[in-house]
């Protein structure tokens, strides 16, 4: 999935099992796939890179899920994630529930 949005909208549609199974198949790959991708700039990936690049960050985001909380739901007391809104500002800021954050 090529953006931030469209990654988190399949992470909270996904069950435990399906982002464990993501984890699992990429984390012993993982140095390998890094390898590859630092051989030169984002910029200049061919579309097999970039596909690769998006599954490294989905990956990411099923690890979170894995390795700290070991669901795919949100953990007790956490906001509900509808109420995040992620997207890029004119200035290259992020806004994440609604505050920019630059970074």
């Amino acid at each position: 999935m090529a953006t931030e949005f469209e990654r988190a909208q399949r992470h909270l549609q996904a069950h435990y099992p399906e982002l464990e199974a993501l984890y699992r198949a990429l984390l012993p790959r993982l140095p390998s796939i890094l390898d590859d991708l630092n051989r030169k700039p984002i910029d200049t990936f061919d579309a097999g890179e970039q596909r690769l690049f998006w599954l490294t960050l989905s990956f990411v985001e099923a690890a979170v899920a894995v390795e700290r909380f070991q669901c795919a739901d949100m953990p007790p007391g956490a906001f509900e994630a509808e109420r995040f809104q992620i997207g890029a500002t004119a200035t290259g800021s992020m806004l994440v529930g609604g505050d920019c954050v630059t970074g």
